[in-house]
């Protein structure tokens, strides 16, 4: 999930594989908390979103949720 600050900087393909690639290097390592790489996913998505900002004029907020199983 994740506010439109998010999805006016990215598209749900973008955002879903970058989640998707963070989360990924993450629980790829041995001994991993399993809230890791959804914190990893949510960390990127929201990095991403907040330096398409800066290099765009306006602003809005960033939020993204990403639950793991």
């Amino acid at each position: 999930m994740g506010s439109d600050g998010v999805f006016d900087a990215m598209t749900n393909f973008e955002c879903l594989a970058l989640a998707g690639t963070a989360a990924g290097k993450v629980t790829r390592n041995s001994g991993v908390n399993r809230a890791e790489g959804p914190m990893a996913a949510a960390g990127a998505v929201v990095a991403n979103a907040a330096d398409w900002w800066r290099r765009n004029p306006g602003s809005d907020n960033i939020t993204a949720v990403v639950v793991g199983l």
